[in-house]
């Protein structure tokens, strides 16, 4: 897994929605760059699109879950 993929697994991990935009403001990149974590994450099984928008992401209960280990990983 990328480090964009694990910054926005550890962002993301309350299941907020998000989209490309918000990815490329956290990463602080373009949005090629940006649209190539999100690809990641989806072939993964780590996020999918929301249900009638297919500009918005949300994790899925796996990305949430390693959300959270990350996170609470950092804080040891």
């Amino acid at each position: 897994m990328t480090e964009d993929a694990k910054r926005i697994l550890h962002e993301f991990f309350d299941g907020e929605p998000f989209g490309i935009t918000t990815v490329c403001r956290l990463l602080k990149c373009r949005k090629a760059r940006a649209g190539r974590a999100l690809r990641s994450l989806v072939t993964a099984g780590m996020a999918r699109r929301a249900p009638g928008n297919d500009r918005i992401y949300k994790l899925t209960a796996l990305g949430r879950d390693l959300g959270e280990a990350q996170r609470q990983l950092k804080k040891s």
